[in-house]
């Protein structure tokens, strides 16, 4: 969504996905400017460096790193190589919310690897799948650019007008 035109963001997201997407752009869009004169430095003189250094060409990047690292709550971001090759499908036990306890069970840092264990059986042969974490389908929307078929912590937001002044709903 932080690549959508205006245009298409009014049809294609509600009211709050376009908010946080717009806020999402605008983080992003200063940590660029922040960094603006440090990429020209260490491109210079090098080919198509005004291209590699734009904005747009940022932007791409820092969404590529961003739907590919696993987060850790606290310890941050992490690129672990083929461990983003995994494709996300529901635990098949049902469980509560936990805070991303059940995703950090599942991945460690131990000493100076990046452990990643299989949530459930595979058998030989089948895709191997990993539950996500207990999200919602718009954080994986804005996080990653997908949306699960299936996902048990789903939940919609819904915007409601304020009750009137007075009346049975607002006490």
């Amino acid at each position: 969504p932080l690549f959508l035109p205006d245009d298409q963001a009014v049809v294609l997201l509600d009211v709050v996905s376009r908010e946080r997407a717009a806020a999402e752009r605008r983080k992003v869009q200063a940590r660029y400017q922040s960094l603006a004169p440090l990429l020209r430095a260490l491109l210079a003189g090098a080919p198509f460096a005004e291209e590699h250094g734009s904005l747009e060409a940022f932007l791409w990047a820092d969404s590529i790193v961003s739907s590919r690292a696993l987060t850790l709550a606290g310890r941050g971001k992490f690129l672990v190589p083929f461990a983003d090759f995994l494709n996300y499908a529901p635990h098949p036990r049902p469980r509560r919310g936990a805070a991303g306890a059940f995703f950090e069970k599942h991945h460690r840092i131990s000493g100076e690897d990046f452990v990643v264990l299989a949530d459930r059986s595979v058998k030989v042969g089948d895709e191997v799948l990993e539950d996500y974490g207990d999200n919602s389908g718009e954080l994986y929307y804005h996080a990653f650019g997908f949306l699960p078929l299936a996902n048990p912590f789903d939940c919609v937001t819904l915007p409601l007008p304020a009750p009137a002044v007075g009346s049975e709903r607002e006490r």
